[in-house]
């Protein structure tokens, strides 16, 4: 079994309990992805436009951003390999959903692993437990199974954060 892990920085622990969990280390291919997002950061992305203006078209990220966004791909990369060694690693640089889609379809993955979405704080997740653009287009449009991995959750009703 082909097993593509999608790292965005907060949910390497979770994979990797996933994976222990399900028994799956050891005769399973398991690669560890990350995406270097090749855009500006979503809010920019998102900016309210006043009624009946056409939205502004989105700014370039520029080589500054692409560095930093690089460089945290390594860093997210880094710290996975301690967790789960062994595991092959796919650095790609583009818009993440796209990047997912063609990377699963080329690398053969029999289903793909991925969280609902990245927008977590020290308190636990700042939005509902929903799933975000990046997680609700795989889920659309991936031609194998998809296993969303989520933080428990047990522990935020315990302190009532939600």
């Amino acid at each position: 079994m082909r097993i593509l892990c999608c790292l965005d920085g907060t949910n390497t622990e979770h994979v990797r309990h996933a994976i222990g969990m399900m028994s799956l280390v050891g005769a399973h291919v398991i690669a560890l992805m990350t995406v270097a997002d090749a855009g500006p950061p979503s809010d920019q992305d998102r900016s309210r436009q006043p009624f009946g203006h056409q939205p502004n078209p989105r700014p370039p990220f520029g080589e500054a951003g692409l560095a930093a966004a690089r460089a945290a791909a390594a860093k997210i990369l880094e710290a996975a390999l301690g967790l789960l060694p062994g595991s092959e690693i796919l650095v790609r640089q583009g818009r993440p959903e796209l990047e997912i889609m063609t990377t699963a379809a080329a690398w053969r993955a029999d289903f793909i692993m991925l969280s609902p979405r990245k927008v977590h704080d020290e308190t636990g997740p700042v939005a509902p437990c929903s799933i975000g653009h990046v997680a609700r287009f795989v889920l659309d449009y991936a031609a194998c199974s998809v296993l969303l991995v989520r933080a428990s959750s047990c522990e935020f009703f315990e302190r009532g954060s939600l």
